[in-house]
């Protein structure tokens, strides 16, 4: 397989980039953005987007048709804000929006099941420590913007049969992270 030269690193290219469109399946993937983006650029000719981009005739082409129908095509009257707006629609048509805000949430929330684990299995290691009664987390406590450990604002990490719950500590973390709305 050969791959497309390395692309140049501009605040451009990496605004562009970085749209849920652009994610590897489900969305259109890397070498259609990069295409689209030297097509937004300038370079209409097929022929001159190919050598540019180092994609195949047919793959520019098939690009092209995938633009066209989803209405990505640059016009003279284009400017960033309605292809910004172009993208968006375009992502909602293909049931790729929100995509990468998902990923990144899933990113966060299973960063910190795991160093509440971590901090969980220290603590178990941990000589002369005090053996607590109940679990100290509350549902319906306000995360408070102050650096903690996970066990601390978590409590212990959730158990059954002396074996990790992660799917009790997934809920746990995410009901902490959600934002809520108390009734007054």
């Amino acid at each position: 397989m050969i791959h497309a030269p390395a692309p140049t690193l501009s605040e451009a290219l990496l605004t562009h980039h970085a749209h849920d469109l652009w994610t590897p399946a489900p969305g259109l993937g890397p070498a259609y953005a990069r295409i689209h983006l030297h097509l937004i650029s300038g370079i209409q000719d097929d022929s001159e987007l190919a050598a540019t981009t180092g994609y195949s005739l047919r793959t520019v082409a098939s690009a092209k048709r995938v633009f066209q129908r989803l209405r990505l095509l640059p016009t003279t009257r284009s400017t960033d804000q309605t292809r910004r707006l172009q993208l968006h629609t375009a992502a909602q048509q293909i049931g790729v929006s929100g995509v990468l805000a998902a990923r990144a949430l899933r990113h966060v929330t299973e960063r910190e099941l795991f160093a509440w684990w971590t901090a969980e299995l220290e603590w178990r290691r941990r000589p002369g420590k005090k053996r607590s009664g109940p679990r100290r987390h509350a549902f319906d406590a306000i995360a408070l913007p102050i650096e903690a450990s996970p066990r601390a604002r978590y409590g212990r990490f959730p158990t059954i049969g002396g074996r990790a719950d992660y799917a009790t500590a997934r809920r746990i973390v995410t009901n902490y992270r959600s934002p809520r709305i108390l009734a007054a």
